[in-house]
């Protein structure tokens, strides 16, 4: 088998500098990656706070995320998603969404940082061909 690893990790990284180019305008920080233990993703240090990131991909379905991942991956074949029809995108989307949430937050291995640092940011980056607004407001329903 691939090792994705390797995929993953920069996955990751570069959904953490992307939320940072995000907040740090917008809350007039300028918050660095210091750290990155895995989990949590990151260890980011401001002026005046440290914080942690982690990092939860929430795909529309289990062969959308190796369509993506097998892509991405050297000396992998790439393996696209089958094709349609597709039905109950937004619902399938949704119930993921909630699944990936639940389990992030009901992982213990963000204690020490929490217990060190304080609140940290959860990151749940979603992937869904057709996302809009009616699938916010499913997510929000479920």
């Amino acid at each position: 088998m691939v090792n994705r690893r390797p995929v993953q990790q920069q996955h990751e990284w570069a959904v953490v500098r992307d939320f940072l180019q995000w907040l740090n305008p917008r809350r007039g920080t300028r918050f660095t990656v210091i750290s990155e233990p895995n989990p949590p993703e990151a260890i980011i240090r401001s002026v005046r706070v440290t914080r942690w990131c982690e990092v939860g991909d929430v795909f529309w379905n289990d062969a959308y995320a190796q369509d993506l991942f097998s892509y991405a991956t050297p000396d992998e074949v790439h393996k696209p998603i089958y094709p349609g029809p597709y039905s109950s995108m937004d619902a399938r989307l949704a119930k993921r969404f909630i699944k990936v949430l639940r389990k992030k937050l009901e992982k213990c291995s963000y204690d020490k940082f929490r217990d060190e640092f304080g609140p940290g940011y959860l990151l749940l980056p979603i992937f869904h061909p057709w996302f809009n607004g009616r699938t916010i407001r499913c997510t929000q329903e479920e």
